[in-house]
């Protein structure tokens, strides 16, 4: 049980971590229209290489969120959040994506799930991010 506890506490700690930085919380989207979605990651010492990763949208008026991408998946595909550096520390990268025409108006969640190797030995990894949306009328 010690080495179980131990492995976790060193995949958390060598993963990078991501987090959406935009679309910002509860921001306005509307259905048909383009959307940046900026992910960001904190600098790693540990080396590892992205994937891939998922993007989706889940309309609170259809179900709970438990941590699934939502029924439209807008993203999906390579991957590499190694595109911008920010003075301060941390690596982002901006992906475009166009919302659904036919997404529901109200609150809904925005995901983003990226699998990722890291270390010599390339072990696995899949981190997740959501944030709050709110899908509206364009008139």
């Amino acid at each position: 049980m010690k080495s179980f506890v131990f492995a976790a506490l060193a995949i958390t700690a060598t993963a990078q971590r991501i987090w959406i930085q935009a679309p910002v919380l509860d921001q306005q989207v509307i259905p048909g229209d383009d959307l940046v979605i900026e992910i960001q990651s904190e600098d790693s010492s540990t080396p590892y290489t992205d994937i891939a990763a998922a993007i989706g949208i889940q309309p609170w008026s259809r179900g709970s969120y438990d941590g699934e991408l939502g029924e439209y998946l807008v993203y999906q595909g390579n991957w590499s959040i190694e595109g911008f550096a920010y003075p301060q520390g941390g690596l982002y990268t901006n992906v475009t994506v166009t919302v659904p025409s036919d997404v529901p108006l109200g609150p809904a969640v925005l995901s983003v799930a990226m699998f990722q190797v890291y270390s010599s030995e390339n072990s696995p990894s899949l981190e997740t991010a959501s944030t709050n949306i709110s899908v509206v009328s364009s008139s």
